[in-house]
């Protein structure tokens, strides 16, 4: 898995490439669904991770020297979590045919990828400082969500949301020209964030599914 230092609006740039150049050509087909069934199963693992930026927080600073950062990480992470959850709840009401979902809940699934974005931020941007190990273990993090939220975006509708970004890495790339996005079994997206997380911080690990 890449690693980068800086992952701000990646995953917004997804979501708004996604919804405005990708049309799933069958509604519903058996196919898509399955795809999106996997995808969704990895959010455990995803907020796992999100929740790693607590590990790594008592790994720096053990003593709890720093509070302010203690509430930084914490808020973010939390903030994280519930905007995850609520996203994937959105979509999966949506599983048997993603299609048919309103631009009303494009419109909301697209402000809580914004929410996600900016709670990634505020969790890498916490740990910049700290180490080169630190900083490498926070893209690691924000590098797995990213995945998932481009995973999950490849296989939503064409929808409402008009936002043109101007740049977009070669992940989002993919998805704005509408080539296929390799979507990763859950395991192999939990041992591939242990093995990133290992280079840094072997103790931080999620479960395999």
């Amino acid at each position: 898995m890449k690693s980068t230092a800086n992952k701000c609006l990646i995953s917004s740039l997804v979501l708004c490439f996604a919804l405005t150049s990708i049309v799933i050509p069958i509604a519903g087909c058996g196919k898509v669904q399955q795809t999106l069934k996997t995808v969704l199963a990895k959010a455990p693992t995803v907020i796992a991770i999100v929740n790693t930026g607590l590990d790594l927080y008592n790994i720096i600073d053990p003593t709890g020297a720093d509070p302010g950062l203690k509430n930084t990480i914490d808020s973010a992470a939390q903030s994280a979590v519930g905007n995850i959850n609520l996203l994937v709840q959105i979509i999966s009401q949506y599983q048997a045919d993603v299609t048919s979902a309103p631009p009303g809940v494009l419109n909301q699934a697209h402000s809580l990828y914004l929410a996600i974005d900016a709670n990634l931020a505020q969790l890498q941007s916490a740990f910049h400082l700290k180490s080169a190990k630190a900083q490498a273990e926070s893209a690691a993090i924000v590098d797995a969500v990213d995945l998932f939220l481009s995973e999950l975006a490849s296989l939503l509708p064409a929808g409402s949301v008009t936002t043109t970004p101007g740049a977009a890495t070669p992940q989002t790339q993919a998805v704005i020209v509408g080539k296929k996005v390799k979507i990763q079994s859950p395991q192999q997206f939990a041992k591939n964030f242990n093995k990133a997380s290992a280079a840094n911080f072997p103790q931080i690990q999620v479960a395999v599914p």
